[in-house]
């Protein structure tokens, strides 16, 4: 069975590569960006008087920019600053620019997509991530039944004293600042297979936001984590001293 689900996995990811379009340029998302239109007219460079403006559409083709002017670089190009409210959300973006040079008109056409990271990934690297997901969803696993199924509490007698120290405690703090690393982890390795590979919209935004709400908690649990290793070290301490002076503790 569960062959079955890693090769049905590695279909989806197949057959989303072979059905993606093909950017002609990457554009790394919540960045600005200048992007560049090259501009030819009859097989010539466009000359210094061309005028050119370029509407810009989302991948569900509402307008972004809407027939606005581009700077003459007088070089053949022509150039607009992407904001970053422009670059975002993740996803291919279609664009076209009309340029006039007298009574001579030049179109061109093209699309870029905004990632993540600004690049794309290959086949080798997708299956590589999927591959990182499954073994750390299997470590979460065992992370995640360890830190349910260990004890806490020290071990006590049937009157309510206790009588040992349970030092697998620590082990259960451990394991469950881990568990929250591992699925920060897998979080944001989907977050980048959805939003540069795979062209999943709402999967893109789940992950995208599970990754950085963890993110946002990382620090706060992390100090929680020490401050509760601090306390119960220091307590086993004076615990231990008086297991030592044989008096009763609950």
């Amino acid at each position: 069975m569960n062959k079955k689900i890693f090769i049905l996995m590695m279909l989806v990811v197949l057959i989303s590569l072979v059905n993606a379009q093909e950017p002609d340029f990457f554009v790394e998302e919540a960045r600005e960006y200048q992007l560049k239109v090259s501009c030819e007219n009859a097989g010539a460079i466009c000359s210094s008087t061309t005028d050119c403006n370029i509407t810009i559409s989302y991948e569900n083709s509402t307008i972004m920019i809407d027939n606005a002017n581009l700077t003459n670089l007088q070089n053949g190009f022509f150039s607009i600053t992407l904001g970053t409210n422009e670059t975002t959300p993740t996803g291919i973006f279609s664009g076209r620019a009309n340029c006039v040079d007298g009574e001579r008109n030049a179109t061109t056409t093209f699309n870029y997509k905004v990632t993540t990271t600004g690049t794309d990934i290959s086949i080798a690297e997708a299956i590589l991530y999927v591959l990182a997901i499954l073994l750390m969803s299997v470590v979460l696993f065992f992370t995640i039944m360890g830190s349910i199924n260990i004890p806490f509490r020290n071990p006590k007698s049937d009157d309510g004293r206790v009588i040992d120290l349970n030092k697998l405690k620590y082990l259960k703090v451990f394991f469950i600042v881990i568990s929250y690393l591992l699925l920060m982890f897998i979080f944001g390795t989907a977050r980048s297979i959805t939003a540069n590979f795979l062209d999943y919209d709402n999967a893109s935004a789940f992950f995208n936001f599970a990754y950085w709400f963890m993110l946002s908690f990382l620090y706060p649990t992390i100090v929680v984590s020490l401050i509760v290793t601090v306390v119960v070290f220091l307590t086993d301490r004076k615990w231990r001293k008086a297991m030592q002076r044989r008096l009763p503790l609950r």
